[in-house]
């Protein structure tokens, strides 16, 4: 390994391709990030908010328009005002009665009109022979040679048979000095019943520049322009409109059926938010520049760009640094492999360690040094791991030895004999034992295996204790195919008989049962022994719950029982155990049937440590 085989330029290059892309592509990809996500953010909730405002700007439009359905109701359908009103239109003079009535009547529809600050004036027409009108201003009963501005009745005319409301935008002339103003004319046609002509006209002349203040409270953003289109698609009330906005895009925005578009006028980019009302087929706008609406993300761009030049300014910096740096460290590690590999004396360890440079280089001069002791200590290793190996199949011989020796003494005895006898089938009974529980160990088996070798110690146990206790099994044919723990009750039997039986007085029973219940195997264990007292009772169920040695306590069996179900099937799984001194005791236990749960690795080794123990029994 030659040192002019690195070239430190090389190493600079190499250097600024990794910082900057470790620098700066996080900062282009958070950066666009930033800017998509905020984007996307300001536009949503724009959008939600303008369809908020056009609504609420809708709601009080409509409630005004709804003025004129509340007049018509009366002008229209109730025959106490309609009659009398066409009777005083068509005479020339009226009489007192039909002067109370026209007081009346001019007396409702004057205090509708200056009630409400958005209404100019109404004007109720029916055709009539002297052309007379009734209006909220002057007199009251006027005649249309007299009225200043008759557009009105223009429009009638050329609407007979409109139903429900029309509207336009135009000039009232006040006076004979020609001022006018501009108000927004909402019409409705009044019927006869049965007749498709219009019999008159009701008409409410709204203020236009109240409208317009709707408008300008419910514009929530600077430079956002509103529309309100009526009926015919013709604007009637805008404000803040944008210069390069004409009447065509806004009949194109009418065209476009979705609620919300970015459209281009001029070489400027709009978002366009339309809301329509249903009850009067009304439509509302609102206009904003895009260049308002997303200044945030052109600025967050902004400072992205200004971040991304600073950070690349930066990177050159380090990567020069770096690169001196690690052109030194890195000779002085080539040097010391050159040297250790020509037999030269390797330099001294560095006495404190900086960088990872620093530490490359202790290890290897400490690794150099350490070689022939860390191959000792390999040797040594696979060594001992021999010896554990050669135990370790040692100890499977014994117990093998112990089974054949017992089947040999069971033929002795039978050859005695001459035929079986109570000896061989005790002999025979703890040879069947003795080789079930040296069988694979980790391996389930049916609970119809499990029931044949219990039933082997119990005939053991009979012969022992005879007539002293009596063994019941309560179970059905369908639970013979479940696969359980191995020597699952072998033990807790033990523990009834040597802890609940032998000490009462008098013989016993013990009662075992097993029951399916989905998804579980609940095994219940009765005795009607001596039972365990209170003091003793707890101790036992605080020991079940700890992880403590067994032991060297009286109930091995209990425990390690406990302790192989809670290491195959889990915590929620272990023994239960009631007592009531002099009483008697149960046992319960609950396993799951319908899958059986794998041991993790860590309960797999606790596992394996508790059989190496030979704590069975």
């Amino acid at each position: 390994m030659k040192i002019e085989n690195y070239n430190r330029n090389r190493i600079l290059i190499q250097n600024l391709k990794n910082l900057l892309v470790i620098i700066l592509l996080p900062l282009v990809i958070l950066g666009s990030l930033s800017i998509f996500i905020t984007q996307r953010y300001i536009k949503d909730e724009v959008n939600k908010n303008n369809e908020i405002l056009l609504k609420q700007a809708s709601d009080k439009i409509d409630l005004i328009i709804a003025e004129l359905d509340t007049l018509s109701l009366n002008f229209s359908v109730n025959p106490n005002t309609i009659v009398p009103l066409k009777r005083i239109f068509n005479q020339p003079t009226l009489t007192y009665d039909d002067n109370n009535i026209f007081t009346i009547i001019k007396s409702y529809i004057e205090s509708s009109s200056h009630v409400k600050p958005y209404i100019h004036s109404i004007f109720i027409y029916y055709k009539n022979d002297q052309n007379r009108l009734i209006s909220s201003i002057g007199m009251g009963l006027v005649d249309l040679q007299n009225i200043y501005e008759t557009a009105w009745y223009k429009s009638f005319i050329a609407n007979p048979s409109t139903q429900g409301i029309w509207s336009e935008v135009g000039f009232l002339q006040e006076d004979m000095l020609g001022r006018q103003e501009k108000v927004l004319t909402l019409y409705k046609n009044l019927f006869t019943a049965g007749v498709d002509e219009s019999d008159g006209v009701i008409m409410l002349n709204i203020k236009t520049d109240y409208m317009e203040q709707i408008l300008n409270s419910a514009a929530s953003y600077p430079d956002q322009g509103l529309v309100v289109i009526n009926e015919k698609g013709v604007p009637i009330v805008a404000n803040n409109i944008p210069s390069s906005i004409r009447s065509g895009d806004i009949a194109n925005f009418q065209k476009d059926n979705r609620p919300f578009f970015t459209y281009n006028a001029n070489g400027k980019a709009y978002t366009i938010s339309k809301y329509g009302s249903e009850k009067y087929s009304w439509n509302y706008l609102s206009i904003m520049p895009n260049n308002v609406l997303f200044e945030v993300p052109q600025k967050l761009l902004e400072i992205s760009v200004a971040l991304l030049i600073a950070s690349l300014l930066l990177g050159v910096l380090l990567a020069v640094y770096e690169t001196r740096h690690n052109y030194l460290s890195f000779m002085k590690i080539i040097k010391i492999l050159n040297s250790a590999r020509e037999g030269e004396t390797i330099p001294s360890a560095i006495s404190r360690v900086k960088d990872e440079h620093g530490y490359l280089i202790q290890s290897i001069i400490k690794t150099f040094i350490e070689q022939n002791y860390l191959k000792m200590q390999l040797s040594e290793r696979k060594y001992k791991m021999k010896v554990m190996e050669m135990l370790a199949l040692q100890a499977q011989i014994n117990p093998h030895f112990l089974y054949n020796t017992l089947n040999t003494i069971s033929w002795k005895s039978i050859a005695l004999t001459k035929k079986p006898n109570e000896v061989s089938s005790m002999i025979e009974n703890l040879s069947t034992i003795l080789k079930y529980s040296l069988s694979n160990s980790n391996q389930t088996v049916t609970v119809e295996e499990e029931i044949y070798y219990t039933k082997c110690y119990l005939d053991i146990q009979s012969v022992r204790y005879r007539n002293q206790f009596e063994v019941r099994w309560e179970y059905k044919e369908d639970i013979k195919h479940l696969h359980i723990m191995k020597l699952l009750l072998q033990p807790l039997i033990e523990n009834s008989i040597y802890h609940g039986i032998k000490e009462k007085e008098g013989p016993g029973t013990i009662v075992i049962k097993l029951v399916m219940d989905r998804p579980y195997l609940k095994i219940w264990l009765l005795d009607d022994g001596l039972g365990i007292p209170p003091e003793r009772l707890s101790e036992i169920r605080t020991m079940l719950r700890k992880e403590e040695d067994y032991t060297k306590t009286e109930h091995i069996g209990l425990f390690n029982v406990n302790k192989r179900l809670i290491l195959t099937y889990g915590e929620d799984y272990g023994v239960k155990i009631r007592s009531v001194y002099r009483k008697g005791t149960a046992i319960y236990i609950r396993i799951p049937i319908d899958s059986f749960i794998e041991m993790n690795q860590e309960a797999a080794e606790k596992y394996q440590e508790a059989l190496a123990r030979n704590h069975y029994f």
